[in-house]
C-alpha cells in the first residue's frame, strides 16, 4: 500500500508492506491509500535506527441517538457466568466473563495457600522468608492484573454495544453496599472493586460521547425481585 501525505509542505510517499497485519489495520491503511479517510498531517519520529511515522486521521463522528440503555449488576439467582445484564432500547445483552474471572481467583488463590504451606513447614526461615513475600505479592499482583483487565473488557462491551445501538444516555444501577451481598461476584466469592469500576465507567462513556447517570439499587429492590422469582419458581 502507498499512502501519500505531508510533513509540513513536504510531500511525502509512504509505502507500507501489509502481509503481517492484523486485518483492521489493512482496511485502514486501504482507506487511508484511496482517499476514504484524511491524513491532515504527520508527523516523522527516528527511534532507536528506526523511523515512525505518526498519522493524525480525520474521523467524523456519529452522534449517539437518544435511546437509553441500562446496565445492571445480576442479583438473586446467580447462574451463570456474566455478572452484569445491558439492558438496551431493542435488545438484551449480557456482560462479562465471570467463569473466567472466578477460576482465575480460586487459581491464584491456590498458589498463595501453597506459598504459605512453605512458609510454615520452616522453607522460609531467613533470607527464604523474603522470597516468599516477594512471591505472595507477585500473586496478588496477577490477581489484580486480571480483576482489572475483566472490568476493561465488560467497560469496553458495554459502550460498543450502546454505540452500536445509538443509545446517547447509559443508567448505571449501583448496588447499595447490601445490596452487594447479593450479587454475582459477592456469590462467586470475587472481592470486586465497585468505586473503580464506576470510575473507569465514567471516563469511557465520557470518551464515546455518552451521558452516564447513576442511579442506586436499593437492598429492598433486590429483595422483592427475589420474591418474584421464588414465586415464579413455585
Amino acid at each position: 500500500v502507498s499512502i501519500r501525505g505531508y510533513i509540513g509542505e513536504a510531500p511525502l510517499v509512504c509505502k507500507i508492506r501489509t502481509g503481517a497485519l492484523p486485518a483492521r489495520w489493512k482496511v485502514l491503511l486501504h482507506a487511508l491509500a484511496s482517499g476514504e479517510r484524511k491524513i491532515p498531517d504527520g508527523l516523522l519520529i527516528e527511534k532507536d535506527g528506526s523511523w515512525y511515522w505518526h498519522l493524525s486521521i480525520e474521523e467524523e463522528s456519529t452522534p449517539l441517538g437518544p435511546g437509553e440503555a441500562t446496565l445492571t449488576p445480576k442479583v438473586g439467582d446467580c447462574r451463570g457466568s456474566r455478572p452484569f445484564v445491558l439492558t438496551l432500547t431493542t435488545r438484551t445483552w449480557c456482560i462479562g466473563d465471570g467463569n473466567y474471572l472466578a477460576a482465575q481467583m480460586r487459581r491464584y488463590e491456590t498458589l498463595i495457600k501453597q506459598i504459605g504451606h512453605r512458609y510454615r513447614q520452616r522453607q522460609g526461615a531467613g533470607h527464604g522468608r523474603q522470597k516468599i513475600d516477594a512471591a505472595v505479592i507477585k500473586r496478588r499482583q496477577q490477581q489484580r492484573n486480571v480483576v482489572a483487565e475483566v472490568r476493561r473488557r465488560m467497560i469496553a462491551d458495554t459502550v460498543r454495544q450502546c454505540v452500536r445501538d445509538g443509545c446517547g444516555v447509559l443508567i448505571y444501577r449501583e448496588p447499595s453496599l447490601p445490596a452487594r451481598t447479593k450479587t454475582w461476584f459477592a456469590k462467586a466469592g470475587v472481592d470486586w472493586d465497585w468505586t473503580k469500576f464506576v470510575g473507569d465507567l465514567r471516563n469511557a462513556c465520557q470518551r464515546a460521547g455518552i451521558e452516564l447517570r447513576i442511579k442506586a439499587l436499593a437492598f429492598k429492590e433486590v429483595l422483592d425481585y427475589e420474591r418474584e422469582q421464588a414465586a415464579v419458581a413455585v
